[in-house]
């Protein structure tokens, strides 16, 4: 991790989590709205790469300490 992405992570836990959700909904509707210009354009539908395994660990965990 370079210096810069250090600097960024260090920004992000400092905000709200409201402030992280906004970011988050953010980074889905303009998923979503770059996807729907692919389809209108004619293209196929984008190919999404499997979660990595350390993501879906971790789901798992906070699911089943939510239970």
């Amino acid at each position: 991790m370079n210096v810069q992405q250090k600097e960024h992570l260090v920004w992000i836990r400092k905000l709200s989590l409201a402030e992280r959700s906004e970011m988050v909904l953010s980074a889905c509707r303009t998923a979503s709205l770059i996807e729907q210009s692919r389809l209108a354009g004619g293209l196929a539908p984008a190919r999404r790469a499997p979660w990595p395994v350390s993501v879906l660990a971790l789901l798992k965990r906070h699911a089943s300490n939510a239970q």
